[in-house]
């Protein structure tokens, strides 16, 4: 009589997997939030804003030299006043709720710096056509809006298999403005969106 081999999860180690070297079901949909900018990417993303800090990353992950690490809920920072005094930043958000992420922007670019901020663009309309809040609200609060090509091969998390991009991604660019950043979601958009093809 054969035992089954059970393959425990490589990294909470408790529940069944189907790989040694995948995450069970539970911590995928946890990693799902840390995929990481691919090097070729930023380094278009360099050449043109060149970002000092990257606001939401990882000792692994971070493309700059310096970075607010996620662990001690970059949100709860301001970022001009832990860098005493305004740069670029740059941001690719965990996409479950880039909400916070749009807010903390305005307010960086308010207080003089610019920030580069990575969103999905395939949630910019929803089945009916009508922009989905959180899209409006970026486009009401940045410079810019780049809605790129090609598709972003986002580097997966350790345990995680990677997989070929489903969805297209904007980038939106939040400075100092004299634009006034409290128009309400009802009010003229006058953000400008390029359609920009991005190269290495």
């Amino acid at each position: 009589m054969t035992t089954a081999i059970t393959t425990l999860c490589p990294k909470c180690g408790k529940h069944e997997t189907e790989s040694a070297e995948l995450a069970c079901k539970a911590c995928q949909v946890e990693l799902r939030q840390e995929w990481e900018t691919p090097p070729e990417f930023y380094s278009w993303i360099d050449r043109i804003w060149s970002p000092e800090i990257d606001v939401c990353a990882s000792e692994s992950n971070t493309k700059c030299r310096r970075y607010l690490n996620t662990i001690i809920n970059t949100l709860e920072w301001n970022w001009v006043e832990w860098n005493s005094g305004p740069t670029t930043f740059y941001c690719n958000p965990p996409y479950a709720d880039v909400r916070p992420w749009i807010d903390r922007a305005a307010e960086a670019a308010q207080d003089g710096a610019v920030v580069v901020m990575l969103l999905p663009a395939t949630l910019a309309t929803s089945t009916n056509g009508t922009n989905l809040p959180w899209f409006g609200k970026a486009l009401n609060k940045a410079a810019e809006c780049h809605l790129l090509w090609p598709r972003i091969k986002f580097i997966p998390p350790k345990f995680v298999k990677a997989s070929s991009p489903t969805g297209a991604n904007a980038l939106f660019v939040f400075r100092p403005s004299p634009l006034d950043l409290r128009r309400t979601a009802l009010e003229p958009v006058d953000c400008p969106i390029h359609y920009t093809m991005w190269a290495a």
